[in-house]
């Protein structure tokens, strides 16, 4: 897609994230705490079913494999937030190391000093690993909100052109023929009862199954992408100053990603 080059592909985002969670971690040891580094989550997909590019996000699942197993949820379905952690939020001297900020309320903070001495710097260890990836204490850490914006603009104009109506419209019919009521494939992807449970249900795994079918039937996501990649093409002419600007910081980042991460070995 023309807007790839100006967003991180899904290697560059592991990489990238996973260093900005290792700079946090090293800054909070500091402080005497020990903060969880994140990891991606393994979609469980391989092979063929396996994502390819950023179109298998943008468009929905493309897997019959998926559909079958999993419906709309993700790889092993949605997570248990019922026994999420609430240790940062009742810790007042854990969250101002970690962001600056003494009310835990608040997202950032100035800093200032800890209660044995030591000082903490405006939005604290996130503050202090966001520098290191990006060169400023409150600058963006993955895709800039630039690339994002145009991202989202064009999938978004490009769903009411014309042809990509007209596919749509068959893709419904098809639906429709066997008896689910969905005017686009994003309608399906987003029926508020998948969220209603961690895993799927019989119910949605067969309207997954079905969408698949009627997205293979009438070549959905060649029409959609062919019409998406021409309104991104016309974003970046737009553009193009500023997101030479966002690929030299994605540069940035993705270098900072790999120092830290070989630090860390």
């Amino acid at each position: 897609m023309p807007l790839d080059k100006y967003l991180l592909n899904p290697a560059q985002q592991e990489s990238v994230f996973l260093a900005y969670s290792t700079g946090i971690a090293h800054c909070m040891r500091k402080y005497g705490y020990e903060h969880p580094v994140s990891r991606p989550v393994d979609s469980g997909l391989s092979g063929e079913d396996a994502p390819k590019t950023r179109v298998d996000g943008r468009f929905g699942f493309q897997s019959m494999t998926h559909a079958r197993k999993w419906g709309y949820h993700p790889a092993g379905g949605f997570p248990d937030r019922s026994q999420d952690s609430a240790e940062t939020q009742s810790d007042a001297d854990r969250w101002f190391a970690l962001t600056g900020a003494r009310d835990l309320n608040s997202d950032f903070g100035p800093g200032g000093t800890t209660r044995d001495g030591h000082k903490v710097r405006s939005r604290g260890c996130v503050g202090d690993s966001v520098l290191r990836m990006t060169g400023a204490r409150d600058g963006v850490v993955g895709d800039s909100d630039l690339a994002t914006e145009l991202k989202f603009q064009t999938l978004a104009d490009g769903q009411k052109d014309k042809r990509t109506l007209e596919v749509f419209e068959r893709w419904s019919l098809c639906m429709r023929e066997r008896e689910y009521s969905y005017r686009t494939p994003l309608e399906a992807l987003s029926d508020a009862r998948w969220a209603q449970s961690a895993q799927p249900s019989s119910e949605e795994t067969d309207t997954a199954v079905a969408d698949q079918k009627c997205r293979s039937e009438h070549n959905v996501v060649g029409v959609w992408f062919a019409v998406d990649y021409e309104y991104q093409e016309r974003a970046v002419e737009a553009n193009l100053a500023k997101l030479r600007e966002v690929k030299t910081q994605l540069t940035r980042q993705v270098r900072a990603a790999h120092e830290i991460l070989d630090e860390s070995r």
